[in-house]
């Protein structure tokens, strides 16, 4: 029986409400498109059932993530993710995340609630961990949603649609499903990252944005340390 050995046979169909970018991204993410694939507007809009525009619209999105290089003759080409990219993302966003913290004390946003029960959800799984508890796809989808809403609460209390935007486009390397494989099992950064997390929420409280907006660098450079790893490994 032959194995049919093309990668964009994997893509999913769209169907209503599909966003072509996003489907495509989360293939080179989990590397159903490795590294290296030809992304032909026609075959994609082929493979997937879709018209050649979202397509076309998708490859420019990607290309503008730093995911594909556009080639000629209407198609792009998946670019090898390596160290340098993930670093710089890193990088890049601990200062768009000080940023979110210091303009939701700057507008006065009222989002004590939200981060405290976010910091909640999370402290609880760490300490479910801390019993011994396995780091199942159940306990990760639990940590991953903590994270997106501590982060999307302060994004919602800066005010700001372009800085939301920015976030979007330097994190699309940086998924939390991605992160929790670099940290799954791990006590330590489990732990640090939320005490990290209360303390941002103390200083946002108390008005302390220099401080906060401090605590969050060190918080997004720490949270790098393992996932920087992990990729420097595949790349041995």
């Amino acid at each position: 029986m032959s194995v049919n050995s093309d990668p964009l046979v994997g893509l999913p169909r769209a169907v209503a409400g599909t966003d072509v970018a996003d489907a495509l991204r989360l293939a080179i993410l989990d590397g159903t498109l490795p590294p290296g694939t030809r992304l032909a507007q026609l075959q994609i809009a082929e493979v997937m059932g879709t018209s050649r525009t979202p397509v076309r619209e998708a490859l420019q999105k990607l290309h503008s993530w730093g995911l594909v290089d556009l080639v000629v003759n209407h198609a792009a080409v998946v670019r090898r993710i390596g160290h340098c990219q993930y670093r710089d993302a890193f990088v890049v966003w601990a200062e768009l995340a000080a940023l979110s913290v210091e303009l939701t004390i700057q507008s006065s946003s009222a989002v004590s609630g939200e981060l405290r029960s976010a910091v909640e959800h999370e402290r609880a799984v760490v300490e479910e961990m801390a019993l011994g508890a396995s780091p199942t796809a159940q306990i990760g989808q639990r940590w991953v949603d903590a994270q997106r809403a501590f982060h999307e609460a302060l994004l919602e209390g800066s005010a700001s649609p372009r800085l939301r935007e920015t976030v979007a486009t330097t994190t699309e390397l940086l998924r939390w499903e991605t992160i929790w494989t670099a940290v799954a099992g791990r006590l330590y950064p489990l732990r640090f990252a939320v005490n990290r997390h209360e303390m941002i929420a103390d200083l946002i409280r108390e008005a302390d944005g220099a401080t906060a907006a401090d605590v969050m660098r060190r918080h997004i450079d720490e949270l790098s340390e393992p996932l920087l790893g992990l990729v420097g490994r595949r790349e041995q």
